[in-house]
C-alpha cells in the first residue's frame, strides 16, 4: 500500500471504527516513535509520541469530543514519503455541545510505510507554508 493509499484508509478506520479502530491498528499505521501535533498544538504546543501519546491523544479527544468524525477531501503526495490531507472534520462538544464543522490540514511524513509524523492545522495559510517548506526539503519547526 503506497503512502496516500494508507492515508485514506486511515481516514475510512476512524470514520468506520472511530479511534479505537485507530488504536487497535496502531502498528500498520504509525512508527513505534510517531508523533503527531493535532490542531490545538498551535495553542497549547501539545505533542503526542508513540503508542503511548497516541492512547493520550485519544483519551483527550474522548473527553471533549463525541461523535467526531472527517470527511477526505483531498488527499496528495507532495514530496516523497509526505502527504498532504484536507479533511473536513465535525463532532461535538461534549460539554458545551458546541457543534464543529471545521477543516483541518494534515501533513505526514512516512518511514518505511508507515506514519512516523504528522501535523494538523486549522488554518489553510499556515498549513500551505509548512507544506511548501517540507515539499522543500526544509526542516521546520512547529
Amino acid at each position: 500500500m503506497n503512502n496516500v493509499e494508507l492515508t485514506r484508509e486511515f481516514w475510512r478506520i476512524w470514520n468506520e471504527e472511530g479511534l479505537s479502530g485507530l488504536r487497535a491498528r496502531y502498528d500498520d499505521f504509525f512508527t513505534d516513535d510517531f508523533e503527531w501535533r493535532p490542531p490545538i498544538t498551535e495553542v497549547m504546543g501539545a505533542r503526542y509520541v508513540g503508542r503511548e501519546g497516541f492512547e493520550r491523544y485519544i483519551a483527550d479527544v474522548e473527553e471533549t469530543l463525541s461523535d467526531i468524525h472527517g470527511e477526505l477531501e483531498e488527499v496528495t503526495e507532495i514530496a516523497p514519503d509526505v502527504v498532504h490531507s484536507r479533511v473536513r472534520m465535525h463532532g461535538e462538544g461534549t460539554s458545551s455541545g458546541a457543534v464543529i464543522d471545521a477543516p483541518v490540514i494534515g501533513i505526514s511524513r512516512f518511514s518505511d510505510g508507515r506514519i512516523c509524523w504528522g501535523w494538523g492545522s486549522y488554518d489553510p495559510a499556515t498549513a500551505e507554508r509548512v507544506a511548501e517548506a517540507i515539499a522543500r526539503g526544509e526542516e521546520i519547526e512547529v
